[in-house]
């Protein structure tokens, strides 16, 4: 019995196909060897962050506008974070005052972590029952660990 005839072509296609199997195999390698996260460890020590909690220190006669006092503001903890970044947080400040505007004049960050920047520029004025987003930088520390970001926000 003859075997039955090549047709011309399919060695080709079966070496085309190794070869794309060989590249996509050296491609996976290359990522697994210069990406440390793909591994599953982080590429430096972490910082995690199990809750990030908000005070507000009325210094006034007023008390209440911009909320209890306290809030926790978590969303998707823990966060797994390398030491040392620099985070752009944000938060909503509503002034339910209805008839008075009152201002941000401070903003803390306890330590470890450093506070940076905040935007808008203090002292903020929020207007009455107006909700303003509040940008603060927060440097997590130079060591790994496990943290809460405690915050809190001065007003007048």
């Amino acid at each position: 019995m003859r075997p039955a005839p090549r047709t011309r072509g399919r060695g080709r296609l079966g070496i085309a196909v190794g070869a794309v199997v060989v590249v996509v195999l050296v491609l996976a390698a290359g990522v697994y060897y210069v990406y440390p996260w793909s591994k599953g460890s982080p590429a430096s020590p972490v910082v995690t962050v199990v809750g990030v909690e908000w005070s507000v220190n009325y210094t006034g006669s007023a008390q209440g506008y911009f909320g209890t006092g306290e809030e926790q503001a978590c969303g998707g903890c823990p966060w797994h974070m390398p030491t040392g970044l620099v985070l752009p947080y944000w938060m909503n400040v509503t002034n339910g005052d209805r008839n008075s505007t009152h201002e941000i004049t401070a903003v803390t960050v306890a330590s470890p972590f450093v506070r940076g920047s905040v935007s808008p520029s203090l002292p903020i004025s929020v207007r009455p029952l107006q909700t303003l987003k509040v940008y603060v930088n927060i440097t997590f520390p130079s060591s790994a660990g496990t943290y809460e970001i405690s915050g809190t926000l001065t007003t007048s």
